[in-house]
């Protein structure tokens, strides 16, 4: 079946940004293949929903427009270096980085969008619902598979695909999770948000538990959570010297446990030059109350919010009902 139609447009600016190209394509039953090595399949037999091919490349911040209709691409570009096939970027070129608001956004239009439909596609696109809202009457399907040949450019008279703006494998593998991931969890969201906000709430408290751990001063930890009552001894900055039972450390343990205290004694002290380097920029702080200020400055400032717990929330399957989500191994 023909893409649906779609339209990627960007704003005027001098510097480069990641970008996240979509073609997006309906489907009434498919098979998607997820290891070639195994071959292992998916089936989706009478699963009406989309394809979602996903590509990551560069952009110059104004320079195009790309409007796809009915598999029809149409490019406009304000730049004459890329007419003429060349690479329009640079090394020197500072590059935005892809924000997670960013694929949040794309991941509510792609879901909330309509752009399914359960059976034939009438003229007037009278039918066409949300895949939200096809899932909620019928077994549906969403597939990501990552498709790079989204960001490659092929001029008249090539013999070859360029890939000028394409970013490198490492960094759209990357990208390629937290797209995959942010599906999930605005699926969950709009689909199930009770589950959602079960698991966010969960997820915040495991992540902050952790990095309550990052705010314990070196001499302490050894002496607290996971490690009190293990040790009967230690030296003035707080390394344990001997076992509860008095015994000695074995070697292999005391090489583990030093690893372990100077990696908290480097977090303790960035922490501690970051809260006092803050508070050093002026508030009108009183010297004598500078040390105290800076210490409760420090575990604010650590204090993780809550817009990075998401990674902590797991989408098992089921959370989504009738909506069958499927992806494509990145390679």
């Amino acid at each position: 079946m023909p893409p649906s139609s779609s339209s990627i447009t960007e704003s005027k600016g001098e510097t480069e940004e990641e970008a996240l190209y979509l073609v997006i394509q309906r489907i009434s039953s498919g098979r998607l293949l997820v290891d070639e090595d195994n071959d292992t399949w998916i089936n989706l037999h009478n699963q009406p929903g989309l394809v979602n091919y996903v590509a990551f490349g560069r952009r110059k911040v104004g320079s195009r427009s790309i409007h796809t209709n009915g598999g029809k691409n149409t490019l406009t570009s304000s730049s004459s270096e890329e007419e003429e096939g060349k690479s329009s970027s640079s090394a020197a070129t500072p590059v935005s980085p892809l924000t997670k608001d960013r694929m949040m956004k794309a991941a509510q239009s792609l879901l909330t969008c309509k752009l399914a439909t359960a059976s034939g596609w009438h003229a007037d696109h009278s039918d066409a619902e949300s895949l939200v809202t096809l899932s909620s009457t019928t077994m549906a399907s969403l597939v990501t598979i990552p498709q790079a040949s989204l960001v490659g450019k092929c001029i008249p008279g090539d013999k070859y695909m360029k890939y000028h703006h394409q970013l490198d494998k490492d960094r759209s593998e990357e990208l390629y999770g937290q797209w995959v991931t942010i599906l999930h969890h605005e699926a969950l969201k709009l689909i199930n948000p009770k589950k959602y906000d079960d698991k966010n709430k969960r997820g915040m408290e495991k992540y902050l538990r952790r990095a309550e751990e990052t705010l314990i001063d070196p001499k302490e930890m050894f002496k607290t959570g996971v490690y009190e009552g293990k040790y009967s001894a230690f030296n003035e900055g707080g390394f344990p010297l001997l076992l509860a039972d008095g015994s000695d450390i074995p070697k292999s343990q005391v090489k583990k446990l030093t690893k372990i205290f100077n990696a908290q004694e480097r977090k303790w002290k960035a922490a501690e030059k970051e809260g006092k380097d803050s508070n050093n920029k002026g508030h009108h702080i009183n010297e004598d109350s500078t040390e105290v200020i800076s210490k409760n400055h420090v575990r604010e400032e650590r204090r993780p919010s809550a817009t990075t717990v998401d990674s902590e929330i797991i989408v098992d399957e089921g959370d989504l009902g009738r909506l069958h989500m499927a992806n494509g191994t990145f390679g």
